[in-house]
């Protein structure tokens, strides 16, 4: 859990002029179960929520690091995600992704920026209102898709299934 992850999102939001709202929940770790969780505080049906959630994948590649970002509800096409990158990529270890980001695996927020990573974002985050873990299990912070786009300057491509 990184509360200075947090904090750092927050920081960025707010200097950005962003509307935002923080959901604060029990911490639950796949998509699917944390979808259930957000519907019984939100009353937003589930799978709504996983349309809209987007995760953040940490990728490895020739031993650089991607942030992959795409809705909750897809998976991650390695296939395309060669093409893109001109490589084989694989998931960084949860140790690489704890000392590239100060997050555990799960709690990683989509904001590759503030890591300083490369981002790319899949043509499946869509939903005009997005919503992400925030740098802990136990908050998610709903926004804005335009705004995160604006701060955030993700490479969009298709690379999910």
């Amino acid at each position: 859990m990184s509360q200075a992850v947090f904090d750092k999102i927050e920081h960025e939001l707010k200097s950005h002029g962003v509307e935002y709202r923080v959901l604060e929940h029990v911490a639950s770790g796949l998509s699917k179960d944390v979808s259930l969780v957000r519907e019984k505080l939100t009353g937003i049906p589930a799978d709504q929520l996983m349309r809209m959630a987007i995760k953040a994948m940490i990728l490895k590649v020739n031993g650089a690091f991607y942030q992959f970002n795409l809705a909750a509800d897809k998976k991650i096409d390695f296939k395309k995600v060669k093409e893109l990158v001109g490589s084989k990529a694989e998931f960084a270890s949860p140790q690489e992704v704890k000392q590239l980001t100060d997050c555990e695996v799960g709690e990683v927020p989509p904001f590759g920026n503030l890591f300083g990573i490369k981002t790319y974002a899949d043509e499946s985050i869509t939903s005009e209102e997005i919503l992400f873990n925030a740098g802990m299990l136990t908050k998610t912070v709903f926004m804005q898709r335009e705004d995160w786009v604006k701060i955030v300057n993700p490479c969009v491509e298709d690379f999910s299934q």
